[in-house]
């Protein structure tokens, strides 16, 4: 459910949250209806954010902190 959140003590983070559930990413493919969750410290400051797919995973991760962005860039179903 958007605005649900929890903590997570993990990653110098203190809560995540989830931002949208259908949401759009575009890497060499484009993709509709991605859970985005966005990861906070305990100073409310944006850490990570996070894009999932149902049926494939995570997409993207962002480290806002320290310039990290990992992004899919293939998939093979079987």
């Amino acid at each position: 459910t958007v605005g649900q959140s929890w903590t997570y003590n993990l990653e110098f983070a203190a809560t995540r949250k989830v931002i949208n559930v259908n949401g759009a990413l575009a890497t060499s493919c484009s993709y509709t209806d991605c859970l985005i969750i966005q990861t906070f410290n305990s100073s409310g400051m944006l850490v990570h954010t996070y894009h999932y797919k149902k049926g494939i995973g995570m997409l993207c991760t962002d480290e806002i902190s320290a310039g990290i962005n990992a992004k899919l860039t293939s998939v093979t179903l079987n």
